[in-house]
């Protein structure tokens, strides 16, 4: 694979005083933003690397369930998880009955055919 040769670093600051001598100063602020976003990221993933922060020792757990699933405590508390996804099933099943009423009157009232 061929690559061109480097060019030496006389040559290269040379090459860069010439482009300062020629551009306006709207490209001195883009070389400034150009030049300090690499050094963001670096200061960024070096700040997060040195002052690394850890979650709270406060856990929080759900319901715990008692050992003896039989214990009436434990049925009452079934019920009444069971009783609340009933109640919101319910609720979500009209809803959808609704919202499924609503788009087949907008289909009536558009004209378009639909399998009921």
């Amino acid at each position: 694979m061929f690559l061109p040769r480097p060019s030496s670093p006389r040559k290269a600051f040379s090459d860069l005083a010439a482009f300062f001598k020629t551009s306006g100063k709207v490209n001195y602020f883009l070389i400034g933003v150009s030049l300090m976003m690499p050094l963001a990221i670096v200061a960024a993933v070096l700040f997060d690397f040195r002052y690394q922060t850890n979650p709270d020792d406060n856990i929080v757990y759900g319901d715990i369930l008692p050992a003896n699933p039989d214990d009436p405590i434990y049925k009452e508390w079934q019920a009444r998880k069971l009783e609340d996804f009933n109640l919101r099933r319910d609720e979500q099943q009209r809803a959808e009955a609704a919202k499924r009423k609503s788009f087949q009157k907008l289909a009536d009232d558009l004209g378009i055919k639909t399998e009921k």
